[in-house]
Order: structure tokens, then C-alpha cells, then sequence
């Protein structure tokens, strides 16, 4: 992709400085991975452990898993349903992958998880199109309810609405109760300290909250996506790519960035989740490190167009949007 850069290595991770003292429940000092596409990386500097993952390792040997997605029909995880999908540590018959061809592979060990008022919903009905199962409630239904849908459930993946985020409350409450072995709440975001995002710090108190109950867990943040760092450019040709046009330029530009396509997303996650190294563990996923101005440099090179930036110099001037992670 235009922004993919190669050959990476000790970024200069100031969220790692931040976090690298945050206790797991287990009272010690978090250990941290760094899972890049397909990049070499040495090491980082302060980390009480580092484990490099590339997501074009083979061989992983895994025990067969079941895994419950939350939220299969968004952005996010839509990217992480197509890549269990297309892994065959989750599929029963090896037909061919579905995102490929027509052959509907018959899907094992994953389901999703559907809210009771969108199981009519189109969305709803292509899952079971594609061999997946689906099971539907609330969860703001009794924890005994839910217990009992999490039953033989191995790991759960949550992609959740903004809105969403402190309904993982009372899952975490039934996952403990359920057994079960791994939870991946809802981040698929850049991390920072609390008190700067406020949807950051609402994900910080469900970690707490599964912290508390000593639920096993992998964190995982991923760098910023590529599709919200592109600027727009004066002929609209980059528009098609573009989430949200990125042309205001940060305390001149030369600071370096984690980035992330994101639609891999998703193969990292699956990546994740059969790694037994990364249970218990935050996870920092990326694909490539770049300053505003190298991004600049890259597309004014590309489109030979001059871009319309905008130089931020204080706080006052951000004008940060509302879902913004």
C-alpha cells in the first residue's frame, strides 16, 4: 500500500515510556508484544519483555478454540470476522476460502454474537449466508442468561460501538463466571495515558474492571489507521481511500507515528490469538512508523499535487472529533 514502509526498527514509542509500569492482575509489571506486518524490529528501549510477531509467520501450532465475536457487522470487526473466516484453525472443511470464491466453507468454532433487535437485519442474515453461526440476546440481559450463551466459549472478541464500550461490564461479569480463557475487550485504538480521550479512558475502566475479576486478557492497541492519516488532496482523487482527510499538520509534523491499514486489523488479531505468549499481555500492532510530513512527502510525490495543510501550534486549535479513540 502507498504508506507501507519496511526495514523498521526501535520506533520511538513514547506510550510504551507511560505504560510500561501498569500492573496486570497478576501484581507484576505488564509485559508487552509488538506484532508488525511482515517487518524486522530489535528491540524497545524500557520494556520488561518484548516479543516480536510478524503477521507472515507459519507453522503456529494451535489447539482448536471456540471464539465468540462481538460486533462482526462494523468496520473493525467485520476485518476481524473475515480473517477468522478465512484461517482454517476456525473452519471444518477446507473449500476454498469464502472472500475468494463462491465455495461456502463450513464454518467451527466461531460464532457472533447479534444483538435480539438486529437478528432480521440483512447484515444478520448474510452471516448465516456465509455458514457462520449467530446467537442473539442483550447484554443488558441477567448474567445467568449470559452465562449460559458463553458456555464452552474459549475466547471473546469485542468490537463495540462507542456507545457500547461499558456494556463489556456485565460480560466480563459472565465471562469469569463461564470460564472462560481469554478476552479481548474493545481497543482497536492508539493508546494513551487517561485523561487526554475520554472514550480512552472508558476503556481503560473496563480493563480495570477485568483486572479486578482476574479474567485472563490481551490488550490489544493498534496504530493509527492509514485511512485517517491520508490528507485530502486538491482533485478528490485520494477521497475513495480517505476516512477522515488529515491535512491538519501537529507541532510541525516530524514526530513519529505507529500506523495501521485497517483491514490488517484483523490478520493480526487472529495472529494474536493463536500465539499463547501474547495471553495476559498488551499488544501494540502496526504496520509501519511515519511522521505527518514523510506522509506528505509520499503523497504530494504520488499525485505531483501541492497539499492544503493546516499548522496546529496549540491545544486550543484542536478541534477533536466526537468519536474520536
Amino acid at each position: 500500500m502507498l504508506l507501507t514502509k519496511h526495514g523498521i526498527s526501535e520506533p520511538n514509542c513514547a506510550w510504551l515510556q507511560r505504560c510500561r509500569k501498569t500492573p496486570n492482575f497478576f501484581g507484576r509489571q505488564s509485559h508487552f508484544c509488538t506484532i508488525h506486518s511482515n517487518v524486522e524490529l530489535i528491540s524497545l528501549a524500557s520494556v520488561v519483555a518484548v516479543i516480536v510477531l510478524t503477521t507472515n509467520d507459519t507453522g503456529l501450532a494451535m489447539t482448536r478454540q471456540k471464539v465468540l465475536l462481538f460486533g462482526a457487522t462494523g468496520e473493525t470487526g467485520g476485518h476481524i470476522l473475515d480473517a477468522l473466516v478465512t484461517d482454517d484453525s476456525f473452519v471444518s472443511v477446507d473449500s476454498g476460502s469464502y472472500l475468494r470464491s463462491n465455495s461456502l466453507r463450513m464454518i467451527q468454532d466461531l460464532t457472533c454474537f447479534v444483538r435480539t433487535s438486529s437478528k432480521d437485519k440483512q447484515s444478520t442474515k448474510q452471516l448465516r449466508g456465509r455458514g457462520i453461526a449467530v446467537v442473539t440476546a442483550e447484554l443488558q440481559d441477567s448474567i445467568g442468561s449470559l452465562v449460559a450463551l458463553l458456555h464452552n466459549v474459549d475466547i471473546i472478541i469485542c468490537s463495540m460501538s462507542p456507545a457500547a464500550l461499558k456494556l463489556q461490564i456485565p460480560l466480563i461479569d459472565a465471562a469469569v463466571a463461564a470460564g472462560v480463557k481469554r478476552f479481548l475487550p474493545c481497543n482497536w485504538g492508539t493508546p494513551s495515558s487517561r485523561g487526554i480521550l475520554t472514550l480512552r479512558d472508558i476503556k481503560e475502566e473496563v480493563h480495570d474492571h477485568m483486572f479486578r475479576h482476574r479474567l485472563s486478557f490481551t490488550i490489544v492497541d493498534t496504530g493509527f489507521w492509514y485511512q485517517a492519516s491520508i490528507p485530502r488532496v486538491p482533485s478528490g482523487a485520494l477521497d475513495d481511500a480517505i476516512f477522515m482527510s488529515a491535512n491538519d499538520v501537529y507541532a510541525g509534523g516530524s514526530a513519529p507515528n505507529m500506523l495501521i491499514d485497517a483491514r490488517d486489523i484483523g490478520k493480526m488479531v487472529v495472529r494474536i490469538i493463536k500465539d499463547e505468549r501474547t495471553l495476559n499481555k498488551r499488544v501494540i500492532a502496526y504496520g509501519a512508523v511515519l511522521s505527518q510530513n514523510a506522509i506528505h512527502e509520499i503523497i504530494e510525490k504520488k499525485t505531483d499535487e501541492k497539499l492544503d495543510l493546516k499548522k496546529v501550534r496549540s491545544c486550543s486549535q484542536i478541534q477533536r472529533p466526537s468519536y474520536c479513540y
